[in-house]
């Protein structure tokens, strides 16, 4: 029985993943990659096989989802392979249950972490972990099958409550073709707060932090209320958006100096805070 090691590749290119995956991949009898639920700016799978000497087979949604892996489970049962993911190894779910199912057909696994977006988030941003509540997946609407997403107006609403972050995570499809950006979703928080109308999103009032390539050298970071940020050209994708719940004073400071923030436009957001969701749960 052989070995299956989950390997991250964080934010940016080449540059997070570690010696000791590099290692790994070198040695490994086979290197899957799944690249199907985010973007890796900068990123060249033929670099990577340079560097690890040997071909790297992409996997698709199907191959994780709907036959759970099951081609990579058979090979680590024949030699060490490798399972390698852009940012952490075990953010997604679909992977935690991978490796669940290794463990049960007594595979060896090994973990080699990488900065996840959480992790991107805060160095681009300044804001502080502990303020942060539940993240949730923001979709996009489909009004053919009428689904919209009220679980991500709830979480944000209920963190508002609380008076913590809600960090977004925007939806990709890239099997469609089809990444949401944050003018797409404001417009989806925008839609959701017509139906529901529990006054929690006011594109005049609510303020966001939208992201785009978190750490990348060429990150971009701009906080403004919803408005302005739909009106902000932000480059090229990942993206991210975080709604902000009561915000410290060393915060402010940091979206001030990372993200251009009108500081005055924060202390208020802290007041409407207080006013209209503390308390409220």
């Amino acid at each position: 029985m052989g070995c299956i090691a989950f390997i991250g590749l964080g934010l940016y290119g080449l540059r997070d993943i570690s010696i000791g995956a590099i290692e790994y991949l070198r040695r490994a009898s086979r290197v899957f990659m799944e690249k199907y639920t985010s973007i890796l700016p900068d990123f060249k799978k033929e670099e990577l096989e340079v560097i690890i000497g040997k071909k790297i087979e992409v996997l698709t949604r199907g191959n994780l989802e709907e036959e759970s892996g099951e081609i990579i489970i058979e090979s680590a049962k024949e030699g060490n392979v490798a399972f390698v993911s852009i940012g952490d190894p075990l953010i997604a779910t679909t992977h935690i249950s991978l490796m669940l199912s290794a463990i049960r057909e007594n595979i060896k696994v090994l973990v080699f972490p990488s900065p996840s977006i959480i992790n991107g988030v805060i160095a681009s941003t300044g804001l502080h972990i502990y303020k942060f509540s539940r993240p949730v997946t923001l979709t996009f609407i489909e009004e053919k099958y009428k689904y919209y997403p009220f679980t991500a107006y709830s979480v944000l609403e209920d963190n508002l409550k609380r008076g913590l972050h809600t960090l977004f995570l925007l939806d990709i499809r890239i099997s469609e073709n089809r990444i949401m950006n944050i003018k797409e979703a404001v417009n989806v928080l925008i839609e959701l707060e017509r139906i529901e109308k529990r006054q929690i999103i006011d594109e005049e009032l609510t303020i966001g932090i939208g992201i785009a390539r978190s750490t990348a050298p060429d990150e971009c970071v701009y906080v403004d209320i919803l408005r302005k940020l739909k009106e902000f050209d932000f480059g090229p994708p990942p993206y991210t958006l975080v709604i902000p719940g009561l915000l410290h004073q060393t915060e402010i400071e940091a979206l001030n100096i990372l993200g251009k923030a009108d500081k005055e436009k924060l202390l208020r957001w802290n007041q409407r805070i207080k006013s209209s969701f503390l308390g409220r749960i």
